[in-house]
C-alpha cells in the first residue's frame, strides 16, 4: 500500500521529518569516525528531491490543476488541453527510472495517485499515441511506474496483479476527491481534506493489504529516505 498523504500540511511535514531522520542517520555514521561529520551530514539527494516534488504537488496552483484534471476526466473522460498534472507525474516517473528518486520513496509518496490516475487516462493516452502524428512515447514513463507500483503491491500482498488494480468505483471516488480541490477551500479545509483522504486510504488498504504489508511499506519509506548519499 502506498502511503500517499494528499493533505499538503501533513505531507510536507512528513517528508521534512524523514529528511531530518536521514540527516541524523548520516551524522551518527559520520561521528563514529570523524566528529566533524556531524556538521557536514546532509540528507540524501533523493530525500531532498522528494521534498521538492511533494511541495510542488501540494502547491495551490497544482491543486487547482489536479481539480481541473479530475473534473475533466469525470465529465469528458479526457484531460483538459493543459496536462500539467500528468506531465508532473511522468517527469517524476523519469526521476525514478534515472535513479534520482528512490523507487520506494516515489511509490510511497505518489503510488496511489499514479495507480488511480492512470486507468482514468489510459484510453485517452492510447488514442493519442495511435492517432495521426501521435507520440508513441506519450506518458510512457508514467505507464511504467503504474505497472511497477502494482507489481510491487501484488508481490507484497501475495495476490495476482488483477486483484490489486483499483476498481472503477475506487478510481471514480479518487477523481471526485481530486475534483473537490478545484473548489475554493474554507479555512479548515486542510484538516477536513486530511480526514477525508485518510478515510479513503484506510478503506482501500483494508481491502488491499494485510497489516504486515503496511508496516513493511513504512519501513521501506523510512529506509529509503534515511539512506546516506553516495
Amino acid at each position: 500500500m502506498a502511503l500517499n498523504i494528499r493533505s499538503p500540511e501533513i505531507a510536507i511535514a512528513g517528508v521534512s521529518l524523514l529528511i531530518a531522520i536521514a540527516a541524523l542517520g548520516d551524522a551518527l555514521v559520520s561521528v563514529s569516525g570523524d566528529r566533524q561529520g556531524v556538521e557536514a551530514a546532509k540528507p540524501s539527494p533523493s530525500a531532498m528531491l522528494a521534498l521538492q516534488l511533494e511541495r510542488r504537488f501540494h502547491s495551490s496552483s497544482m491543486r487547482r490543476d489536479r481539480g481541473e484534471l479530475a473534473r475533466s476526466l469525470l465529465r469528458d473522460r479526457r484531460p483538459p488541453a493543459s496536462d500539467r498534472v500528468l506531465t508532473f507525474l511522468d517527469r517524476m516517473a523519469d526521476d525514478v527510472q534515472r535513479g534520482a528518486l528512490d523507487i520506494d520513496t516515489g511509490r510511497n509518496l505518489f503510488g496511489d495517485v499514479v495507480t488511480h490516475y492512470w486507468p482514468a487516462v489510459a484510453g485517452y493516452v492510447a488514442a493519442r499515441r495511435s492517432g495521426t502524428g501521435g507520440n508513441a512515447l506519450l506518458y510512457q514513463r508514467l505507464e511504467w511506474l503504474n505497472r511497477a507500483v502494482l507489481l510491487e503491491d501484488a508481490e507484497r500482498q501475495g495476490k495476482p496483479l488483477a486483484e490489486v488494480v483499483p476498481r472503477p468505483a475506487e478510481v471514480r471516488a479518487f477523481l471526485e476527491d481530486e475534483a473537490a480541490l478545484a473548489s475554493p477551500r474554507p479555512a479548515v479545509e486542510g484538516s477536513v481534506d486530511a480526514i477525508r483522504q485518510a478515510s479513503y486510504r484506510t478503506e482501500r488498504s483494508d481491502r488491499k493489504a494485510p497489516p504486515k504489508s503496511r508496516v513493511r511499506s513504512v519501513t521501506c519509506f523510512l529506509g529509503a529516505a534515511a539512506a546516506p548519499s553516495r
